[in-house]
């Protein structure tokens, strides 16, 4: 009888310790959930640290437009397409074929 008991208690406490075990590794907030909430803030930092330097990148920009003359004349003729004072612009237009070889005196 003692044994049988003992028998019967020892199992459940090993069902209980193994039900805690898998409670502790898939159950909520459990070691799954931790290895995930790992990996997401692993993205989020280099997300941060890419936005760090796109910002980082844009304050330079705006202090140089502000600061710096020359950039702004950069930025203009790189971004609007404009030219500065004494400038032309000279478009080369290649000569087409006539597909017809028709000369203009003949149309």
């Amino acid at each position: 009888m003692i044994g049988s008991k003992q028998n019967i208690i020892v199992s459940l406490v090993i069902l209980a310790m193994f039900s805690l075990l898998l409670f502790t590794v898939f159950g909520e907030k459990g070691l799954a959930d931790l290895s995930l909430m790992k990996k997401g803030r692993d993205d989020l930092k280099e997300k941060n640290a890419a936005l760090f330097q796109e910002n980082l990148s844009l304050y330079r920009a705006v202090y140089r437009l502000k600061h710096d003359i020359h950039f702004v004349e950069y930025s203009t003729r790189q971004e609007l397409g404009m030219i500065g004072k004494n400038e032309y612009i000279i478009k080369i237009i290649p000569k087409q074929d006539n597909p017809l070889n028709v000369t203009p005196k003949e149309r």
